[in-house]
């Protein structure tokens, strides 16, 4: 089955010749355990414009459907074949959703304090009910009460304290839509933040594995957070290390493949 994607805008600063319809084909191979029988052909097609005005010596900018400027293109004798390798990717899942993965085998290299932010950075940039942003977010780095919020773990979560970073993630639902149904949609919009903030992790190199295995009436009184505050999960953060100390039964998942319904 052909898929239609409709129309994407190919700016040209020179005189080319490129053609205004790319037909590509999407089968995730590498993706087997989670689409078994994913196998597309979809068609794009170009709207050309040119330009006088150039852009840094570039010769070609393709822009999505929401005005964004997704790639510039600077060598014209690669341009048809770059265009068609870009949209290919474009279309693929993005890499670093399938390489998240909550491992264990953490190591306590420090991480830059630079990288955090960035991390709380992408988190608020998730969307939320009136743009409402209920959450809230501790990053623990400092040893002493590092320690203190590790004590909170049951001896299921013996690997996490190893890491130099926990991120807690707090919201109330007062801060969010008041819903006609009593739903308590500030857990639903700070999920979508932690989604945010464990992707960027994954481009960073990090594991960022949340949790719910800890004591919260412990957590919170280290992190002074008020009672009528839920603490939702802690992240976990920290690069690859060993996982030779690692359960048997941890080792084995660290490794497995993950299997999505």
């Amino acid at each position: 089955m052909e898929l239609y994607l409709g129309k994407y805008n190919l700016i040209l600063f020179e005189k080319i010749d490129i053609p205004k319809k790319y037909k590509i084909n999407i089968n995730h191979q590498k993706n087997e355990f989670f689409y078994k029988n994913l196998n597309k052909e979809f068609e794009i097609e170009l709207e050309i414009h040119y330009s006088e005005k150039n852009d840094n010596n570039c010769i070609a900018m393709f822009i999505d459907p929401l005005g964004n400027v997704r790639k510039k293109f600077y060598s014209k004798n690669t341009l048809e074949r770059d265009i068609k390798e870009f949209i290919n990717n474009l279309f693929d899942i993005d890499e670093n959703i399938y390489l998240r993965k909550s491992y264990r085998a953490i190591s306590n290299k420090k991480i830059d304090s630079n990288l955090l932010d960035l991390l709380i950075y992408s988190a608020k940039l998730a969307p939320s009910c009136a743009n409402k942003q209920p959450w809230n977010f501790v990053v623990v780095t400092e040893e002493d009460k590092l320690n203190l919020l590790k004590e909170s773990l049951p001896g299921g979560n013996y690997w996490a304290k190893n890491s130099p970073a926990i991120i807690a993630v707090y919201a109330k639902k007062d801060d969010d839509c008041d819903l006609s149904d009593n739903r308590e949609y500030f857990l639903f919009d700070t999920g979508m933040a932690v989604g945010n903030l464990l992707t960027q992790a994954t481009k960073f190199g990090l594991i960022a594995h949340p949790i719910a295995g800890f004591d919260p009436l412990i957590a919170k009184k280290v992190l002074n957070i008020p009672n009528n505050y839920t603490l939702i999960t802690l992240i976990v953060l920290g690069y690859y290390g060993n996982s030779s100390n690692l359960s048997e039964k941890h080792k084995e998942t660290e490794n497995s493949i993950r299997i999505r319904k």
